[in-house]
């Protein structure tokens, strides 16, 4: 029935895509109408080009106290109270006026809380970024293009309190200058808070039951400071430097109760434990780049990249358990964990026209980086063993594109070739050389009205970091041990996409069609050791994957008071495991839903409400299964004098528990259910200062590196 859903969605998108008329149109258009003291203006709000969604965010910026507030407001983004993606793409890549920044994941949602809104102009979504660009995660691209003047100053400084439990807060400033050639911005942020939330959990061996119920408070202090310097050689070309450093440092203190219960439902052991954890994490990223244009067609490319991440872990535990006979039993350690990450980056691109007008992109890139991680129990009543662990990775990539447009067509073909050597020297000692080809087509072909279709072929790998890698058992208490697995492999995959822009009187509707094949996913397996009632979590190539899946995004903006962002995705995943301890193959169909209503409450557009909601189905796979989730919240922008920016709102109003469970052997299995997401009020004000700015957009180009330690 659900693949029959399926077939009937691809069905109704084939005949709406084929059914539009052609014309002479180049680009996709979607237009919004303002009120500006009673002067109609029309301008473009959104454009599509080939692989490419270009986003004019001018008007929607009012009232938005950071670029994270912006991106809510973007079709085709979903953004939530902790995270940020591109619809349809696994993963997230940030650019700053076209070039490439060297964020790691984990901060990329805190570096865009603590960017301004302000001078931002367009927001571009590259979802098929193509063989140019690393192959290392199903990725998409957020270009973010910002004004500038010459011979100006100007910035932003916000700040926020939000109260989700615990009170926190956030400072901010931007600060631009430019004089004749040069340009400068600095960025500075700084966020501070405290939570709480709840974990239980409740283990199934075959003849014993152990719930589980955790009470944390942990306490997050965050900054980062990063800056730009480029200067502006002639009107194409320009060099530079960008410096970044951010430092996050948690203080948690855990408190857990826990029981265990005979198959009479007898309780034979209680027990309560305490644990305080300390975890600093500092990076370090400076990046020289030259681009040197001879024509917008026609460019060298190069980037130097160094960068530096330390991560430490102390952590201290005890716990005392009282057993059927009263017998009292106590248990405690504490231990001290450090990981560096240094590494060296290097692009080197070239650009040019060749004969039949062929636009030919290619280059080479190389990756070297070490990571060195020590662990220290100097206090334990639990088996322990120290570790020290080195792991190396070298990648060397070499890529072409050629790329033709003719009429309505764009054709886009190119290929991506990796080696990557690794060595892994601890308690085991391991060596890894694999390298792959990794080709990616793209063909577009623009329709009646602004409209247009395309189809995009791609590839890409997963490999794994050092907590993937390294095998020594890191205790968590006296039952829970975790470790990495030195055999496993890098994970890939390959997916076929059909893409349809359609634009239609009032908005515009963008509809994907996808096929994707994952081989080797590495996830986290839980084995459960009946006899000592230990349950260990280690890193595994679990499963393959199929999926095929349709999603959806509309922009409609017919009515002058409102706008509606809406967002559907759905798919049927067919889980194959590659373990003899996990279960037969598992199939489900998931689905995402979200609706981002936009309402104007004046003319001017300086006053505007907001309501938003999310749900996303049950996941299974063979590892588990993630129960619904669901969301609402909403709040109110305003604006006053075009310079203070106000912002109020309320979060999960209505939102659920993250649930599930956990597969393991012999039928054995954990179930969990975790309040994360208690109900948050934040209030924001941002004030600009500096001229008006006129737009001179300039694009660089670089690349980066996905933290995997």
């Amino acid at each position: 029935m659900k693949t029959n859903i399926l077939t009937l969605i691809f069905c109704l998108f084939v005949f709406k895509g084929f059914s539009a008329r052609s014309s002479h149109d180049t680009v996709s258009q979607v237009k919004d109408t303002i009120n500006l003291k009673e002067v109609v203006v029309t301008e473009d709000l959104i454009k599509h080009e080939a692989g490419k969604t270009i986003v004019n965010v001018v008007t929607l910026r009012r009232g938005k106290t950071n670029l994270l507030e912006l991106l809510q407001q973007v079709p085709g983004l979903i953004v939530d109270d902790s995270s940020i993606r591109i619809l349809g793409k696994g993963g997230i890549m940030v650019m700053i006026n076209g070039r490439l920044r060297n964020i790691p994941q984990g901060e990329i949602y805190g570096m865009l809380k603590s960017r301004s809104a302000s001078n931002v102009v367009r927001v571009e979504i590259v979802k098929d970024p193509g063989a140019k660009y690393d192959a290392s995660g199903n990725y998409g691209i957020l270009n973010i293009i910002t004004e500038r003047q010459i011979n100006h100053i100007g910035g932003d400084v916000g700040e926020g309190l939000t109260y989700k439990e615990k009170w926190g807060n956030s400072l901010r400033s931007d600060i631009n200058y430019s004089y004749k050639k040069v340009d400068v911005n600095v960025n500075a942020g700084w966020d501070i808070r405290k939570n709480q939330y709840t974990e239980r959990n409740t283990s199934y061996f075959t003849d014993l039951t152990r719930p589980l119920s955790t009470v944390s408070r942990p306490k997050d202090n965050n900054y980062n400071l990063s800056g730009a310097f480029d200067y502006n050689i002639d009107g194409l070309s320009s060099s530079g430097i960008y410096l970044a450093y951010s430092e996050t440092y948690r203080k948690d203190i855990a408190v857990s109760d826990f029981y265990s219960y005979d198959l009479f439902q007898r309780n034979i052991e209680s027990g309560s434990s305490t644990s305080f954890t300390k975890i600093p994490r500092k990076n370090l990223n400076a990046s020289f780049y030259v681009d040197w244009k001879w024509s917008p067609d026609r460019c060298i490319e190069i980037m130097v990249d160094m960068f530096r991440y330390s991560y430490k872990n102390k952590y201290n535990y005890s716990s005392v358990m009282t057993d059927g006979n009263d017998d009292v039993n106590q248990d405690y350690f504490r231990n001290k964990e450090e990981s560096r990450l240094t590494g060296f980056m290097y692009t080197v691109g070239f650009k040019s026209i060749i004969p039949l007008g062929i636009k030919l992109s290619y280059g080479l890139k190389g990756t070297l980086t070490t990571t060195n991680n020590s662990t220290l129990y100097d206090i334990s009543t639990l088996p322990f063993q120290n570790d020290q662990f080195k792991y190396t990775e070298k990648i060397h990539a070499a890529y072409i594109v050629l790329q033709r447009e003719l009429e309505k067509w764009n054709f886009e073909i190119g290929g991506r070739y990796e080696w990557t050597h690794t060595q892994a020297d601890g308690i085991e000692k391991h060596k890894d050389n694999y390298s792959r080809l990794f080709p990616n087509i793209l063909l577009s072909y623009s329709l009646n009205n602004g409209s247009d279709i395309e189809i995009a072929i791609n590839s890409g790998i997963d490999r794994p970091g050092i907590r993937h890698i390294n095998s020594f058992s890191f205790y968590s208490n006296n039952y829970n041990v975790s470790k990495g697995n030195p055999e496993i492999k890098p994970s890939h995959w390959w997916n076929a996409k059909l893409t349809e822009n359609w634009v239609f009187p009032g908005g515009e509707l963008t509809m994907d069609l996808i096929y994707l094949r994952e081989y080797k996913l590495f996830d986290q397996t839980t084995s459960m050791d009946n006899t000592g009632s230990i349950t260990t979590i280690q890193w595994n190539n679990a499963y393959d994957n199929q999926w095929k899946g349709f999603d959806a995004s509309l922009y409609y903006y017919k009515l002058r008071w409102l706008k509606v962002i809406a967002i559907v995705e759905l798919g049927y995943n067919k889980n194959t495991p590659l373990l003899n301890i996990l279960p037969d193959k598992s199939s489900y169909f998931n689905q995402y839903y979200m609706t981002n209503l936009i309402f104007k409450l004046n003319k001017s557009n300086t006053l505007t409400a907001t309501i938003n909601s999310s749900y996303k189905g049950k996941e299974k796979t063979v590892v588990g299964t993630i129960n619904g989730i669901f969301n609402f919240g909403c709040g109110i922008d305003c604006v006053l004098k075009k310079k203070i920016n106000f912002r109020f709102a309320v979060n999960n109003i209505f939102a659920s528990d993250i649930s599930g469970t956990n597969n393991s052997n012999d039928s054995m299995h954990m179930d969990f259910r975790n309040s994360y997401n208690p109900i948050s009020v934040t209030l924001n004000v941002s004030y600009n200062f500096g001229s008006e700015i006129n737009i001179k957009s300039k694009n660089h180009i670089s690349k980066d590196i996905e933290e995997r330690f």
